[in-house]
């Protein structure tokens, strides 16, 4: 079974055939959906969407493209009280963006640093948002959890060996996306080869980022998720199965916490 661990199929390209786009995904193998946060303008659709599919879970967050944005920079007991009232299993997305910097830096560190202070107030695992921002990113989580004790995931990775390398020492795991898939990804790929499977995720961070061969599709969906998988097994020189089986009981022990 392959375990979607971060899409995005309640938001609206979805919306006309949500129910299908599941069901191609559970045809070639896929067995449990992670639906993520990204605003708490939208939590409870997503909580909702979750709630609606017995094999779909979600998650309660603000991306850093809406943290400066009103009513979306939550204080840490807000985010708490919400994924408690919401069932959900994990706090996020929240991270640092400074590619495209939709948000001021400064909001961003905040956003970021709530959300690292209420997963570890409520156990829960956190999902981390990181792009051209892996020293921020590092000194952040240094600084807000010196004792190591967050779980969570640096999810959709496309950052540098000291990254993934730091996010393996302190017991994160790292979710590699269509992205791995690229042509231009060598680099990406010698770091997923060189960190060991009992550290990984696979997910398509749908409707975003279809991977190679078909990444001329305009919307990605769950299904494509098979391509990671598969360049992830030949990788590490395994089957796809064994990738599906091992990335499934790393996503299952990631949420244990949060199921409740």
């Amino acid at each position: 079974m392959i375990t979607e661990s971060h899409c995005h199929i309640d938001t609206p390209p979805f919306a006309a055939d949500a129910d299908a786009v599941l069901e191609r995904a559970r045809a070639v193998g896929v067995g449990a959906f992670l639906v993520v946060g990204t605003a708490m303008a939208t939590a409870r659709r997503t909580a909702d969407f979750a709630r609606w599919h017995p094999d779909v879970l979600a998650t309660v967050g603000v991306h850093p493209h809406h943290a400066a944005e009103p009513g979306e920079n939550p204080s840490p007991e807000t985010l708490v009280t919400l994924a408690n009232e919401l069932g959900a299993v994990g706090l996020g997305e929240t991270g640092l963006d400074f590619n495209r910097n939709r948000s001021p830096r400064a909001v961003q560190e905040l956003n970021f640093r709530h959300h690292v202070v209420a997963a570890l107030a409520s156990s829960l695992p956190l999902v981390i948002h990181s792009r051209d921002a892996d020293d921020a990113t590092m000194a952040l989580l240094d600084e807000a959890d010196p004792g190591r004790n967050l779980s969570g995931v640096l999810h959709c990775f496309d950052g540098g060996r000291k990254l993934a390398e730091f996010g393996v020492e302190r017991g994160l795991l790292v979710s590699f996306s269509g992205i791995l898939t690229y042509g231009r990804s060598d680099s990406l790929r010698d770091i997923a080869r060189s960190l060991p499977l009992s550290s990984l995720l696979v997910e398509t961070d749908a409707p975003y980022l279809s991977p190679e061969p078909v990444r001329k599709q305009r919307r990605n969906e769950p299904a494509n998720i098979v391509h990671t998988v598969a360049m992830l097994a030949e990788l590490h020189g395994v089957t796809a199965n064994t990738v599906a089986d091992i990335t499934t009981a790393n996503f299952d022990a990631l949420i244990k916490a949060g199921l409740r």
